[in-house]
C-alpha cells in the first residue's frame, strides 16, 4: 500500500515539528499514522474506485485529506501531552474545532457515497460488488435482482 502523504508533508503542516525516536509522538508513530489514515482513505474508496488511485489530481486531493487526518492526530497527542493547545501559527489548519479533520471525513463520506468524485479517476464497475441494476429512481438508485419469497434456482 502506498501512503497518500509523507512525514515531510506533516512537518510542513505543523510548524516546528521535530520527529525522532525520543519525541512525542515519535517518528515511527507518525509514520504509522500516515499508513493507518491512508488505509482508512482506501476503505472509503474501495467500492467506488479501483485501487490504487493513480490520477494526479485525485492523488493531490487524497494527499490533502491524509495530511488533515494525520495532523489532527499528531496535534492531539502534542496538546494532550503538554496539556495545552498548540500556539497560533504553529499549524496551518484549525485544530481547536477539528475543522479540517471533520471536513476530511465529510469529503471521504462524499467520495464513498458518490456525491463527491475524484476528478481524474473512473469509478469502478458496480458489478464488482454484486449484481445490481439501475432503477432510474433517484431515491432508490440500485435494486437487488433477487426476489423475496420466490424460488430463484
Amino acid at each position: 500500500m502506498s501512503a497518500y502523504c509523507t512525514i515531510d508533508d506533516i512537518q510542513a503542516e505543523i510548524k516546528a515539528l521535530t520527529l525522532s525516536t525520543s519525541t512525542i509522538p515519535t517518528l515511527a508513530q507518525v509514520t504509522e499514522f500516515i499508513d493507518q489514515e491512508s488505509a482508512r482513505i482506501n476503505s472509503f474508496l474501495t467500492k467506488r474506485y479501483t485501487l490504487p488511485i493513480t490520477g494526479t489530481e485525485s492523488l493531490l486531493n487524497l494527499k490533502r485529506i491524509c495530511i488533515a487526518l494525520v495532523a489532527w492526530r499528531v496535534s492531539d497527542i502534542i496538546s494532550t501531552r503538554k496539556q495545552q493547545m498548540l500556539p497560533n501559527g504553529m499549524i496551518s489548519q484549525d485544530l481547536a474545532g477539528a475543522t479540517a479533520y471533520k471536513a476530511a471525513i465529510k469529503e471521504l463520506d462524499g467520495l464513498q457515497k458518490g456525491g463527491v468524485r475524484l476528478p481524474d479517476e473512473v469509478p469502478a464497475n458496480s458489478s464488482a460488488g454484486g449484481s445490481f441494476f439501475a432503477s432510474g429512481n433517484s431515491e432508490n438508485d440500485y435494486k437487488s435482482k433477487f426476489d423475496i419469497d420466490t424460488q430463484q434456482w
